[in-house]
């Protein structure tokens, strides 16, 4: 590098040589090009000499004749914003001549619709002291390279970077406004001649909401306690986000609790922010959500966010979150759930019964007592000796019973009534006590009521159990054991009778099997599916079951055995359609032509994304584009027999989102009935979140048996949301029956003020015609 070192110290001889001139030594001009009194320093050196302009914003380099944008949306008028530029000269210092800025200015045309107060445009000059001075009347001096030394030849007063500052003032309006910013230098032959030029365009972008996270998830609290989450709102747009309200009134809103600034809001309300909440651009507002658990079931809702960001999911524009708790948590199955009922225990014998313990959740159960309580004539004992895992002990926090995953124990029960029991007013009255367990589930503590009659009539005892519990789901397979009951000493139970006191609309064709006089039954209608003939609970709702028996004596029990069970959907959504024809007298014959033939659909909001279908059709590519058809017409494709994002009969089991097979997030057309009266069922167990499903029925085959009244029950969460009835539908007809947003869970009117849905008469879909189905043209 001696050559370097040699050639620095050639070009401080020149300049020693060569006296540098002053401000007036340049000519004076201001606009252009020329020359200064520093140029002759290049004279014996060999070496051009020339400056370079870098114009930068927060440190960014700035293009000529580039656009930058001033964002002033929702601002307030007379709010001033200030642009920064900084000027530099970052020539090689080698080689490095000054840069003289010769002016700086503004030029703004006033548009033809705005009324300007004072100017709406300034240009001033930052000194080193932080304050402002006109870009007219400022001293620009000169600009040399940051690591210039102190002899570094200047014919002006030296910087090192030039701060120009223009200053827009807002407005009292939303016109769009542009000025340009000119610079001009000598030394730097890109701009000998011309300016270096900026447009500054103002914005008056807009809010852009983002709420996160978007599922609240608070993991596990156990009943009675209360957990707290943060929801934050950010404004990712360019103008003041404004949050007017937030719903806390879903489908189940009372367990959540919201604070803002310190003020809690209850659960079951819609909070009114009046001024709205204003978020300003890039940054947050934090609310905290508080979940109250009082059920030990999972938890899954959604708040929903009012903002002046119409960009949300709902036709009002709303941003929604999902609210979840206990999801993923210990769960312990009791069977019976809540009572034991010994029924008639002759005196000086003994009653048996089990309890059935199942580990139903998602991570192990922990069971640290099991032990009678109550027990005032010390009638009843619990024994546990027969679980191997015990070790012949009690159990106790010191040896506690651990249930893996779907693991299940019995522990027996017994009753040995010495007389019979009467109440205050010497009536027959039941012993009692309780069976209490303790165990590290979402409902810690559960107490079972024991009840036990002891009598004198040697009458038989029904028992009853349901070995899928008290809830099950639809198309689950329903044991009821009656082998369980019975008689006294020297007695045996010989005969059995089961009947259904109570059952749900439509399950006319669930019955028992083999028959109603075997001990242990299945209930449930025969469906004959892929993996063979299966009998299971097709239709929710609550069931109530009554067994009677009678002993070789053919002495009948005193007290008929009850059990109730509730078939529940545990999906999200779940819809049931059914429907009847009054002329199908003979609603429980199968086979094909054995009654009519609806079918439930459940379509995506993308299945209206489709093109409309033309006559003749718009071509793509040299063939036809995929359209979807527009019965109704309201200019939009119907979502109805879309290849893929319809679930019906055709399309059982789509893919819609996800294609991680772990993640459930696409429906499933459980049953399909082609010979009358149902049920078809639909399930989805997690929808996507700001979605609108689409729920429909459409008549695809009379059979000959006219006219058909369809009834559509949508479960929102296990709950029933919706049961409606259609008007009488002829062959062919569709009814569009309601749309399901999602996360809210809410049910949306396909039309305003159509509370019953949408009718479609004679819909004939291509579809159809390409089967060669009746409903073709």
């Amino acid at each position: 590098m001696q050559w370097l070192y040699k050639l620095s110290l050639a070009l401080c001889a020149v300049c020693l040589i060569t006296a540098c001139g002053s401000d007036e030594d340049n000519g004076g001009d201001t606009q252009g090009g020329g020359t200064s009194a520093c140029d002759k320093q290049t004279q014996g050196t060999g070496i051009d000499r020339f400056a370079k302009l870098q114009v930068s914003q927060e440190s960014q380099p700035v293009n000529d004749a580039s656009t930058i944008n001033v964002v002033a949306g929702g601002l307030d008028t007379g709010t001033e914003i200030d642009t920064t530029l900084t000027l530099r000269n970052v020539a090689a210092i080698i080689s490095a001549l000054e840069l003289r800025v010769t002016g700086v200015s503004i030029s703004y045309t006033k548009p033809q619709d705005a009324s300007d107060a004072g100017k709406p445009f300034e240009c001033f000059i930052k000194l080193e002291d932080g304050s402002l001075e006109d870009c007219d009347t400022a001293d620009l001096g000169t600009l040399v390279p940051a690591d210039a030394d102190a002899d570094f030849c200047v014919t002006g007063t030296r910087r090192t970077s030039l701060p120009v500052v223009v200053r827009f003032t807002k407005q009292d309006d939303e016109i769009t406004r542009q000025v340009l910013l000119k610079v001009f230098t000598q030394n730097d032959a890109t701009y000998d001649g011309k300016a270096f030029q900026v447009r500054l365009i103002t914005k008056g972008g807009a809010p852009k909401a983002a709420l996160s996270p978007q599922v609240v998830d608070f993991d596990v609290v156990k009943l009675g306690e209360q957990g707290e989450k943060k929801l934050s709102i950010f404004n990712q747009g360019e103008a003041n986000l404004e949050v007017s309200q937030v719903d806390i009134t879903p489908k189940n809103g009372k367990p959540i609790e919201l604070e803002v600034d310190g003020k809690v809001y209850k659960g079951g309300t819609v909070v009114e922010f009046s001024p709205p909440l204003v978020v300003v651009p890039q940054k947050s507002v934090a609310m905290l959500v508080k979940y109250s658990a009082n059920s030990a079931a999972p938890y899954q809702d959604a708040i929903h966010v009012q903002t002046n960001d119409k960009g949300g999911i709902d036709k009002d524009g709303r941003y929604s979150v999902v609210v979840i708790a206990n999801q993923k948590v210990p769960c312990l199955k009791v069977i019976p759930a809540n009572q034991v009922n010994f029924g008639f225990v002759p005196i000086g014998t003994e009653g048996k019964r089990k309890v059935e313990l199942q580990s139903c959740g998602d991570a192990d159960v922990t069971i640290t007592d099991v032990l009678l309580k109550e027990d005032k004539q010390d009638i009843f004992t619990v024994d546990t000796s027969a679980i191997s895992s015990l070790g012949g002990k009690p159990v106790s926090a010191d040896n506690p019973l651990v249930l893996k995953i779907n693991e299940k124990v019995s522990v027996s029960l017994s009753c040995s009534p010495e007389a019979e029991n009467k109440d205050s007013d010497d009536k027959p009255a039941p012993y009692t006590a309780k069976l209490a367990m303790t165990d590290n589930t979402i409902q810690p503590s559960k107490d079972i009521s024991l009840n036990c009659w002891g009598t004198t009539t040697n009458c038989p005892t029904p028992v009853i159990v349901s070995q899928e519990g008290e809830e099950i789901i639809p198309q689950q397979e329903l044991n009821l054991v009656g082998s369980q009951s019975f008689a006294g000493p020297s007695q045996k139970v010989v005969k059995w009778k089961w009947s259904v006191l109570k059952k749900p609309k439509g399950s006319d064709d669930h019955k028992f099997w083999p028959n109603a006089g075997a001990p242990d039954v299945k209930f449930g209608a025969k469906t004959t599916q892929q993996s063979g003939e299966v009998i299971s609970v097709n239709i929710a709702g609550e069931y109530v079951f009554q067994l009677e028996v009678w002993d070789d004596a053919n002495t009948l029990n005193c007290i008929a055995a009850k059990q109730t069970v509730l078939v529940i959907p545990n999906e999200a959504i779940h819809v049931e359609l059914l429907w009847d024809n009054p002329e199908d007298k003979d609603k429980l014959d199968t086979g094909l032509g054995a009654g009519s033939d609806m079918d439930l659909h459940f379509a995506h909001p993308s299945a209206q994304a489709s093109k409309v279908c033309t006559d003749p059709p718009e071509m793509c590519n040299g063939n036809p584009c995929k359209c979807q058809e527009d019965f109704d017409k309201d200019g939009k494709a119907d979502p109805w027999f879309h290849s893929l994002y319809d679930c019906f009969w055709f399309n059982q089991n789509p893919n819609w989102a996800s294609l991680d097979p772990a993640i459930d997030d696409n429906p499933g057309l459980d049953l399909d009935d082609t010979d009358g009266w149902g049920p078809e069922n639909m399930n989805l167990k997690e929808p996507e979140v700001n979605k609108v499903y689409r729920v429909g029925v459409h008549y695809w085959d009379a059979h000959s048996f006219g006219d058909a009244i369809a009834n559509v029950r949508i479960y929102i969460l296990g709950v029933l949301t919706a049961d409606m009835t259609s008007t009488p539908m002829k062959e062919c007809d569709f009814w569009w029956v309601k749309d399901i947003d999602w996360p809210s869970g809410k049910l949306l009117d396909v039309e305003t003020g159509k509370t019953n849905g949408k009718y479609s008469p004679a819909y004939k879909p291509k579809f159809a015609k390409a089967l060669g189905g009746k409903c073709s043209d």
